[in-house]
C-alpha cells in the first residue's frame, strides 16, 4: 500500500495532521508484528532454557539513589 498510486500518505485532501496519524497506525501495526512473538516467546525461553533477558545486579541496583 505504500508503493502504490493509493497511497494515502500522498493523496491532497490529507492534512498534515491526517499523515501523521495515518503513520502512526502504520508504524503500531509493524512494531505489533515484531513485539508479540517475542513477548510469546521470551517466557518460554525464561522457563525452559533458564535464560534471562534481563538481568539486573545488585550492583546496579544499589547505584541507583534511593528516591525519598
Amino acid at each position: 500500500m505504500i508503493l502504490s498510486r493509493h497511497c494515502p500518505l500522498v493523496q491532497r485532501e490529507l492534512s498534515a495532521f491526517q499523515r501523521v496519524l495515518y503513520c502512526s497506525g502504520v508504524w503500531n501495526y509493524l512494531v505489533g508484528g515484531f513485539t508479540t512473538p517475542l513477548f510469546i516467546i521470551l517466557p518460554i525461553i525464561t522457563i525452559f532454557g533458564g535464560i534471562f533477558p534481563i538481568v539486573i545486579s545488585w550492583w546496579a541496583a544499589g547505584a541507583r539513589p534511593a528516591l525519598p
